[in-house]
């Protein structure tokens, strides 16, 4: 091709260039929404509350309407299988009287179906797929929630939850978290989440709202099973303060806590007034006295077994040597003052064999004191840590309790 000819296409490549990304952008877009597209849509609508004699009070109206709002969370925040429909917000009373639908409370099969008929209709108003409706009661000592799901298409229930929710729990974050529970098992959606704790330190005890459960292993700990809701996730590290967080599980969903301390290990004289290496004094802090002297019973332990070890080995040595020497040896012939050399060089081994024993004595007596003092004994603490435990220094016994299991597991991490 002359010059002129690739002159006339020079335009060729960058449209082609051009082209090619704006497919790759479409490519990546059609995927999501062809998911979000996939996802039929759920209107959920205020609950009812309903006179069952005791009357309808401030409080009943309350829990009613946190339940309903709770219950829109999951499929606003696209969580679930169904996405919320928009401008469903609506108070089912309010849209039932309008559309003209009768009592539901009449026992034909012939009334709750054209019931049934009248709410698939406010469905179809609503433009969504599903339908979330339902009542609350409020009874002796506890609230009467039904709730329903509708398929607006074939105007068929397809699920019911009946539920007892108690007074004391109809308030604040666990009304929330009812709301979330019950719509979760009306749709089908996981109703329980884990929480994973990833931190620099590598030992550490868990606690979940002020309980432990669990150990930190090699600065990880996985906590399943837990019912959608809020929780204070707190770490307790030794050399640092204690570490808080509060964080929301959302379910079939993993929150993750990453432990981020900004106070280090004070060095000796850290200004706190007595100079000898402790921790500085905070609530929550789990230090250690700075004289301890750790690795020093460490090394004693290690120490007297290897004592142990060598004077044993020094002692059969020498007992075997005392039957190649002198099988006949009486040790009241070491005494004399005259001996000939086989018998004398017995007598050497003989007394070898005691010395060998009173090594593997004083050895063995080391590694038990080095043992205890480094292992089982206490530290003495400055400091107790805010869950007012003292932790051992190197071995850590903890209670891991589980939702789905009965009593409890008991769990040692060297």
């Amino acid at each position: 091709m002359s010059c002129a000819n690739r002159n006339r296409f020079s335009w060729i490549m960058p449209l082609m260039a051009f082209a090619i990304s704006v497919l790759g952008l479409v490519a990546g877009v059609a995927p999501a929404a062809a998911d979000s597209a996939e996802k039929p849509k759920v209107a959920v609508l205020g609950l009812e509350v309903t006179d069952k004699g005791a009357g309808v009070d401030a409080a009943t109206t309350q829990f009613a309407k946190t339940l309903s709002d709770a219950m829109r969370l999951r499929p606003g925040q696209g969580s679930g299988p169904y996405w919320l429909a928009q401008n469903s917000a609506r108070e089912f009373i309010d849209l039932k009287a309008i559309a003209g639908c009768d009592d539901e409370g009449k026992d034909t099969k012939e009334a709750r179906d054209k019931y049934r008929e009248c709410v698939a209709r406010i469905g179809a108003d609503l433009k969504t797929d599903y339908l979330v409706y339902g009542k609350v009661e409020r009874d002796k000592s506890s609230y009467l929630v039904t709730v329903y799901l509708l398929r607006v298409s074939t105007k068929q229930i397809e699920q019911k939850i009946p539920e007892s929710v108690p007074f004391d729990q109809s308030s604040g974050a666990e009304a929330v978290t009812w709301g979330k529970n019950i719509y979760g098992r009306l749709v089908g959606a996981a109703t329980q989440g884990s929480i994973v704790v990833r931190s620099s330190a590598q030992r550490g005890t868990v606690l979940i709202n002020n309980r432990p459960r669990g150990s930190l292993v090699a600065g990880e700990l996985k906590i399943p099973n837990l019912p959608e809701g809020s929780y204070e996730v707190a770490v307790d590290a030794e050399g640092h303060p204690r570490y808080k967080q509060t964080i929301t599980v959302v379910g079939g969903e993993e929150a993750t806590v990453l432990t981020k301390w900004e106070d280090k290990v004070l060095p000796e004289g850290n200004g706190n007034g007595n100079g000898n290496g402790n921790l500085e004094s905070r609530e929550g802090l789990v230090s250690r006295d700075g004289g301890n002297n750790k690795g020093l019973w460490k090394g004693m332990f290690f120490g007297g077994l290897a004592l142990a070890a060598g004077g044993g080995g020094f002692w059969a040595y020498s007992w075997n040597k005392i039957d190649g020497a002198k099988p006949t040896l009486d040790s009241s012939h070491c005494g004399d003052p005259v001996l000939d050399a086989a018998t004398s060089s017995a007598c050497d081994y003989r007394r070898n064999t005691g010395i060998g024993m009173g090594i593997v004595g004083v050895g063995g007596a080391m590694a038990a004191v080095g043992f205890y003092f480094a292992y089982i004994r206490e530290s003495k603490p400055t400091e107790r840590s805010a869950s007012h435990r003292k932790l051992r220094d190197r071995v850590v016994v903890t209670p891991v309790v589980s939702t789905d299991a009965a009593g409890a597991i008991v769990r040692f991490d060297f």
